[in-house]
């Protein structure tokens, strides 16, 4: 599925700056930093590659369920619960997981998407959840809504930004960081969820070039949205060229 064009709803929820990242908080990580320091942390856990684990918490809540009942519902697949348990990170996110959903109706990709990201941002920032797409089932993809989810926590992620991954988001890719995006590949209908008088966002992870990043910096996120319509680009293939 390529890259939508938007709605006249993306349209009125659009950032209304290209950026928007908050200021650094005392004592967390700044995105200069994160991502060398999310590697160091995951450095030396093992010898290998590292595997996700399957999430075995018993400290479920309601809103928690009410998630990943979301995400169950709109796939119409039963996923499976899984965490990033290398590094520090994982005490720090409580019970944070990762939902793992097998292609189905909606789509042929692999789906992983973030349960509890929603009670890890500073505040200011509405609720959000994290969705990435794979074309292969990958342990890769775990670290990285789980990494997103880390930062979120250090500085709170808003749709519109930009967030550096420090390397290719998988082996041998052109794409190294993520334009947090309105969830267009599956529409309107997974874009929000109520928990009781909250209501929560469901945002897509766009793998996207360097280029593209500075482009956006330079030009704004509407100018980087359009080359991407315009493209189209298949977003899912680690090898897929930059649009600039």
């Amino acid at each position: 599925m390529m890259y939508h064009a938007l709605d006249a709803v993306a349209q009125a929820r659009r950032p209304t700056s290209p950026e928007r990242m908050t200021p650094p908080v005392a004592g967390r990580a700044s995105p200069q930093t994160f991502d060398y320091a999310w590697r160091l942390m995951s450095d030396g856990c093992g010898d290998g590659p590292l595997e996700a684990a399957r999430y075995t918490g018993l400290d479920d809540d309601e809103a928690h369920a009410a998630i990943r009942q979301h995400y169950e519902t709109f796939f119409d697949r039963e996923g499976e619960e899984l965490t990033w348990p290398h590094g520090p990170a994982r005490a720090r996110l409580g019970p944070f997981r990762v939902l793992r959903v097998p292609p189905n109706d909606q789509t042929e990709l692999w789906t992983y998407a973030s349960v509890g990201a929603f009670a890890l941002g500073l505040g200011g920032i509405p609720p959000i959840e994290f969705v990435l797409l794979t074309a292969a089932r990958t342990d890769r993809a775990v670290e990285l809504v789980t990494m997103v989810a880390d930062y979120h926590h250090s500085r709170s992620i808003d749709l519109g930004h930009r967030v550096p991954i420090g390397e290719p988001w998988l082996d041998g890719a052109t794409c190294d960081g993520f334009l947090v995006a309105l969830p267009y590949p599956f529409g309107p209908t997974i874009e929000t969820v109520s928990i009781g008088d909250r209501l929560v966002r469901i945002s897509w992870l766009l793998p996207i070039t360097a280029a593209e990043r500075r482009f956006a910096a330079q030009h704004g996120l509407e100018a980087l949205e359009q080359k991407l319509d315009d493209a189209p680009i298949e977003y899912w293939r680690p090898d897929r060229p930059s649009v600039v």
